[in-house]
């Protein structure tokens, strides 16, 4: 990809002052990566590698490798959104940005610079992390760059968070940990995948205006606000549902069936937003419901873990097996080659 110096600082200029000086560029470049979003993403390697500790009954292992992950996906964050700034040049607010940032000279330099940091970074993980901070890389740069854009694509966009966010970010935090997956973390990562698209959607809702303006094909454009809506309402329920299934037949816990009235509430949250997306609504309005339910998601994601260790505790206290082999279907035999491994 030919990427010439003058594609490097793309975006357009308007009435706001540029920062100048360190401290002011570093500030606006910290506002910029929305360190809240770097926050919710680093739960996702950790659920990645906390589910594979869980499923195997073990304990920690591979720490090392995942604080490097960690920081990896905190520059990954940082180096994808500043190139998506320079794209955009956002001139109002923005999930988890709930104020304008002028661009500072050489923004997209410093997602790029980010990004390389990211994947050096990850070499000292396991090999896995390197290839999934690598993917993720390139997907970033697909998705920014003006040559490509795949951001304004109707399924570019969609393709690359579930792919990144939704796959590759969870199997870098499973990677770490040495073990070898299996047929409930297959089906985990598949559920975790559809729950993290349908945000993706959800998160799309209040971009309608904004994305015609800029000349992409989105399917908020296409669709409007309530059909993407209804898609993000399709895919948080199937992984929802899917959830609750487990539970039922025994591949997670029976506790966490107290859980299953919040995400209940989660859908009807959904299903509310659907109706009201019809109206005459705001930009601001409708990031405000985007941010009702990411707490929500959040919520209901802390509550499952809640109840996941209370049932690991209670059976490790009274010496019972505990987390994956104590669920009604246990765990497969633990292969020999991987009993040694830290």
């Amino acid at each position: 990809m030919n990427l010439r110096a003058d594609s490097l600082d793309h975006a357009p200029e308007d009435d706001r002052q540029r920062p100048v000086g360190v401290r002011d560029t570093l500030s606006a470049l910290w506002r910029l990566s929305r360190p809240q979003g770097a926050f919710w993403l680093s739960w996702i390697v950790l659920i990645g590698y906390g589910f594979t500790l869980w499923d195997w009954g073990m304990g920690p292992r591979g720490v090392s490798g995942l604080v490097v992950i960690l920081i990896s996906w905190w520059l990954l964050n940082a180096g994808s959104l500043w190139l998506n700034a320079v794209l955009d040049d956002d001139q109002g607010e923005v999930l988890f940005q709930p104020s304008p940032v002028a661009l500072p000279r050489g923004t997209a330099v410093a997602g790029y610079l980010a990004l390389t940091s990211a994947v050096v970074v990850s070499a000292f993980s396991r090999w896995p992390g390197v290839l999934c901070a690598s993917g993720a890389a390139i997907l970033a740069v697909l998705y920014s760059h003006p040559r490509t854009r795949w951001k304004g694509h109707a399924w570019g966009g969609p393709f690359v968070n579930l792919a990144g966010y939704g796959l590759l970010t969870p199997i870098a935090g499973f990677a770490q940990t040495g073990l070898p997956p299996t047929a409930r973390g297959f089906v985990t990562l598949l559920l975790l995948a559809a729950w993290i698209l349908g945000a993706f959607f959800a998160a799309q809702a209040f971009q309608q205006r904004e994305d015609a303006e800029r000349g992409y094909s989105t399917l908020v454009v296409s669709q409007g606000a309530v059909g993407v809506i209804r898609v993000a309402r399709w895919l948080m329920g199937f992984a929802m549902a899917g959830v609750v299934l487990g539970i039922a037949l025994g591949y997670y816990p029976r506790l966490l069936f107290l859980g299953a009235p919040l995400l209940w509430l989660t859908d009807r949250y959904i299903k509310r937003w659907q109706e009201l997306a019809g109206g005459a609504q705001t930009d601001s309005w409708g990031r405000a419901m985007a941010m009702g339910l990411h707490r929500r998601m959040m919520l209901s994601g802390a509550l499952l873990f809640v109840l996941a260790y209370y049932d690991y505790q209670a059976d490790y206290q009274a010496d019972r097996p505990a987390a994956g082999w104590a669920t009604a279907r246990g765990r497969p035999p633990f292969p020999q080659r991987f009993q040694n491994t830290e």
